[in-house]
């Protein structure tokens, strides 16, 4: 019998990392992050300040994942922090990525991880000048 979790959509079977996850089904939003819309059809990340982090619970890994794409808006830049569990355990990856051309520039970027496998909640930080808002978010993958 599958295990069914407290997952980002409510009571069900962990997400399934390899699909791509909007970064607005978040569980759990700390510091300025907030959701916006972004069109008629769609919600993003936006605000993501120094300190912030958003958190998935839980995204099935598999049998193993060693890199994520991310379609981003990197307003000021800065870092992002990518940890399983919670923000003091596994560390999968710290990325820095500089500021785009234009506030209006969305990129999708694409970084190695640590080598991931199983089921596990996902911490997503950002770090970067204060006061500052540093990224926009859209949605993950991992592959």
């Amino acid at each position: 019998i599958p295990e069914v979790e407290m997952t980002s959509q409510g009571a069900g079977m962990p997400l399934n990392a390899r699909n791509e996850t909007d970064a607005a089904s978040a569980c759990l939003l700390h510091g300025n992050t907030r959701i916006i819309a972004d069109g008629p059809q769609n919600e993003i990340l936006s605000a993501c300040r120094n300190g912030d982090a958003a958190i998935y619970k839980y995204l099935d890994f598999g049998r193993g994942v060693n890199s994520v794409k991310m379609r981003i808006k990197a307003l000021n830049g800065g870092k992002i922090i990518l940890s399983a569990g919670k923000p003091w355990y596994r560390k999968l990856g710290e990325y820095d990525i500089a500021a785009g051309s234009s506030d209006r520039d969305w990129q999708v970027v694409e970084f190695d991880t640590g080598e991931i496998l199983g089921v596990h909640a996902l911490w997503i930080q950002f770090r970067g000048s204060e006061g500052e808002d540093l990224f926009e978010m859209d949605w993950f993958r991992f592959e």
